[in-house]
């Protein structure tokens, strides 16, 4: 007698088994079925909330995307960025030393005065940068992600401030009280040259 099943049965056997497969993936399926409609509704509903906050930062005239900062065209004569950008370039690192011997007459400081002359066209630079009605930082305003954007200029502006404490230093010890104005009104026109860069830390 043999055990091999008849076709009828062997058919039964498929069909029962599809079936079985068929109701698992129904009863896996419905939980799936019934996040995504969840989510549809939940999505739809905050989405209408944002495009209503939206229009009413809009009709407000408040700048709401990254690209609504960017700066218009101005004219180059009257623009410093591209001066200030050659300053930092020509910035030289200053020496630690100084600092640490900070007590003495800072006017007659070799490393003080080496630190000034070899920051002496970065400096030159920057005056010519500060004297210019108009200063925007060259960034990407089209992205799509602004967190990214970089701001090395931004801190590296910190490196004029410590160059301008020097000088004044320097003339104060050499006094040179004219320079000393000079250095000073050079570090209230830096803060200045930013009064309009969306993006500072």
């Amino acid at each position: 007698m043999s055990d091999t099943p008849s076709p009828g049965a062997a058919r039964e056997q498929f069909r029962r088994r599809f079936g079985c497969l068929f109701i698992l993936l129904a009863i896996v399926s419905l939980p799936a079925l019934v996040a995504a409609v969840s989510f549809a509704i939940w999505f739809g509903t905050v989405q209408g909330e944002l495009d209503s906050l939206t229009a009413r930062i809009v009709d407000r005239g408040e700048p709401l995307w990254f690209s609504d900062l960017a700066p218009k065209p101005v004219d180059p004569t009257e623009d410093g960025t591209p001066l200030f950008m050659a300053a930092i370039a020509k910035v030289q690192p200053t020496s630690r030393a100084f600092e640490i011997r900070l007590g003495g007459n800072p006017g007659a400081d070799p490393v003080l005065l080496a630190d000034l002359e070899a920051n002496a066209e970065a400096l030159e630079l920057l005056r010519q940068a500060i004297s210019r009605p108009q200063f925007r930082l060259t960034l990407d305003f089209e992205t799509d992600h602004p967190w990214s954007v970089t701001l090395e200029p931004v801190q590296d502006s910190r490196k004029f401030i410590y160059l301008l404490e020097r000088e004044m230093l320097h003339a104060i010890g050499s006094g040179d009280h004219r320079r000393v104005v000079r250095a000073v009104q050079d570090m209230f026109g830096l803060c200045d040259m930013f009064r309009d860069e969306p993006c500072l830390i």
